[in-house]
């Protein structure tokens, strides 16, 4: 699987409109929180400006836990965020567990993000 086929981008009118992203890669406008599990969610930013930026939430797959009254749930087994600029400049933030995703697949999926992103 090509990483870039992980990559999810949330819905918004630059994403809908544009011919660059699969319809099928558009998930709708939800907390963070709720971002699929073992996927790459692209959030657009400065929507109105000219030159768009992002942040790329990288979740790891998911992990199964108890509360406190022994039910179970679900999380991401990590969670990076990376703030994707057209200017070349990135800001990570968290960690990735290397089972999730190799230094490779998080450079491939930020510079083709960041490709999009130059062409919105």
């Amino acid at each position: 699987m090509n990483i870039t086929d992980k990559i999810y981008w949330e819905k918004n009118s630059r994403v809908k409109g544009s011919s660059l992203i699969n319809p099928s890669k558009i998930v709708d406008k939800t907390s963070t929180a709720s971002f699929p599990m073992d996927a790459i969610t692209i959030r657009l930013r400065n929507l109105k400006d000219k030159k768009v930026s992002c942040t790329a939430y990288f979740y790891g797959k998911p992990e199964t836990h108890k509360d406190w009254q022994g039910n179970p749930y679900q999380v991401a087994s990590s969670k990076l965020m990376v703030s994707v600029q057209s200017n070349g400049y990135d800001v990570f933030n968290g960690t990735i567990k290397n089972q999730s995703y190799s230094m490779e697949e998080l450079a491939e999926a930020i510079n083709y993000c960041r490709d999009i992103i130059n062409k919105l």
